[in-house]
């Protein structure tokens, strides 16, 4: 048994590979709850009232509510997929037009645009007609994901296309107005989200 906050004595599991400390008080909860703190083998999880709240892994954390976070968020690269990325940091970095920048608007009159390794967010106002969309080779930029989203309203699509397939095909069409895609490339083709 282990003493918690209030001097209650909480009671601890443990096996070869796991450990796992409960009681009402722990890490603060309400006295009430249910909370326990488990350590099984490359995991660590934080469990109220028998749900998950927190789930740490070496691949990942996953949490169950809502993140409040108090203090400073960093991350060496927030531009990597998966990466937080904070509203300061994209009101800094996010610039629009250009060849090149993390964030394009483009237009009918630039079609055809064609995608850079520095691209990330490519917005396609369709007011004015189709616009079509060239993907890099895919050797050139894997592990890379692209947004791409039409603005417009109308008929006009976005035809997104590349030299390497997408989804085994030549092009993909952004029909309905505001719709959009996430092109993730794996290094010899392109994938849909």
């Amino acid at each position: 048994m282990a003493k918690g906050r209030y001097g209650q004595t909480k009671p601890i599991e443990a096996t070869t590979d796991d450990l796992t400390i409960g009681g009402g008080d722990l890490i603060g909860s309400d006295s009430g709850e249910d909370t326990r703190l488990r350590l099984i083998e490359s995991r660590a999880q934080l469990v109220v009232d028998n749900a998950i709240m927190v789930d740490c892994q070496p691949s990942g954390v996953g949490i169950a509510q809502a993140l409040l976070v108090t203090g400073p968020v960093t991350a060496s690269d927030p531009t990597a997929p998966g990466h937080l990325v904070t509203k300061s940091w994209a009101l800094a970095n996010l610039q629009a037009g250009g060849s090149g920048s993390a964030f394009r608007k483009v237009t009918q009159a630039d079609s055809p645009v064609t995608v850079t390794d520095q691209d990330r967010f490519i917005f396609c106002d369709t007011s004015a007609g189709e616009i079509t969309v060239n993907l890099p080779a895919a050797a050139t930029v894997p592990r890379q994901d692209f947004i791409i989203k039409r603005t417009g309203a109308g008929a006009s699509n976005v035809i997104i296309t590349a030299a390497d397939l997408i989804e085994d095909a030549a092009s993909f069409t952004l029909e309905e107005v505001r719709s959009g895609a996430s092109v993730f490339c794996d290094g010899d083709t392109f994938h849909i989200f």
